[in-house]
């Protein structure tokens, strides 16, 4: 009995990884090779049906699994048309799909909020999050990340307003723009993918196309810039400075695969996302050492300390913890002083 409850955690395993797109090659054989028996695939196409269902609930308005499951269960497919045989998979699959979209839904770890109006996800910082739109946009937010759109989106227009640091891969609808908004600026596009970051607490909004094309206009609608791909513009709303550039765009969005990469990044450019990966506040004993440049590549799942110490090894910084607890934890990062 334990063997076969082992057997099918692996089979919805599998089925999951497939309803999201995650198989690795390896994987997508053996889901093949599963899906050859004529049972396994009835399963299978049952699982999918109810995944639809599910995502088609109005599961916006309230995060309310009974009530969402209740939508799902009026739908005359699940109540029919069902061999007995598949019965006790399917209700398996109904209380796994369910909690696998919820899940999905939440973004990992992201919070979803709605009024009557409106839907925003926020994004604790230590945590990132995926976003799927109604219009099959799909959006990854980064740590301290805040995105809103409204209930009605898609019906007429596509805007979303967006406070940190968002990827976009857009869906192309030549009839309807898809607009981002912002406290410093409307990037509008197409069918695209981009970059955006830019933190309530910083001057500073920059935008890095990966495909397609990108207008970014300041707040009164006047374009102020049309990127091309591989291009990042920055703009200081202090200075009214702007800036674009050529940049590796995968250096750039590699935050919302787990890690950072980094090629002579800026020392306090590195910090400032460490800080907001880890939910902590970093200084540096020595100010000189923030323009210092960095190279290498940072995994998300690795403990901060361990990050410090191939810091300590690799440039000779030393670090020093200090635990407050009314607030977060602090960090001094300085040059390591030799002892003699």
């Amino acid at each position: 009995m334990i063997m076969q409850n082992k057997r099918e955690e692996k089979e919805w395993d599998l089925i999951a990884a497939k309803l999201n797109g995650e198989l690795n090659a390896i994987e997508e054989n053996i889901f093949e090779s599963w899906l050859s028996k004529t049972e396994n695939r009835q399963v299978y196409e049952h699982s999918e049906k109810l995944h639809q269902q599910i995502q088609q609930t109005k599961f916006f308005d309230q995060i309310d699994a009974e009530k969402a499951w209740k939508n799902v269960a009026q739908k005359s497919w699940v109540t029919t048309q069902i061999s007995r045989k598949l019965m006790p998979w399917l209700g398996y699959a109904a209380i796994f799909l369910l909690a696998l979209f919820i899940g999905s839904l939440l973004g990992r770890k992201g919070y979803l909020n709605s009024s009557k109006e409106m839907c925003s996800v926020t994004v604790p910082y230590g945590q990132t999050s995926v976003v799927n739109l109604p219009d099959s946009s799909k959006v990854w937010l980064n740590s301290g990340a805040e995105l809103q759109y409204s209930k009605s989106f898609n019906d007429r227009k596509r805007e979303v307003w967006i406070s940190g640091e968002a990827f976009f891969v857009v869906a192309h609808q030549q009839e309807k723009p898809f607009r981002v908004k912002n406290a410093k600026g409307i990037i509008e596009v197409l069918g695209t993918s981009f970059n955006v970051e830019s933190y309530d607490d910083d001057s500073i909004i920059s935008v890095t196309l990966e495909e397609g094309s990108v207008q970014f206009k300041n707040t009164q609608g006047k374009l102020l810039q049309t990127l091309k791909p591989s291009e990042q513009m920055t703009l200081d709303v202090s200075t009214h400075q702007i800036e674009v550039k050529e940049v590796q765009t995968d250096l750039l969005t590699s935050w919302k695969d787990g890690k950072l990469e980094m090629d002579k990044a800026r020392l306090a450019d590195v910090v400032r996302k460490l800080e907001r990966w880890y939910n902590v506040d970093i200084h540096f004993g020595t100010p000189e050492i923030a323009d210092n440049k960095i190279t290498g590549t940072i995994l998300r799942d690795r403990p901060l300390e361990q990050i410090l110490k191939v810091f300590e090894k690799l440039y000779g910084y030393s670090y020093k913890f200090t635990v407050n607890t009314d607030k977060k934890r602090e960090i001094i990062l300085d040059v390591k002083t030799l002892k003699k």
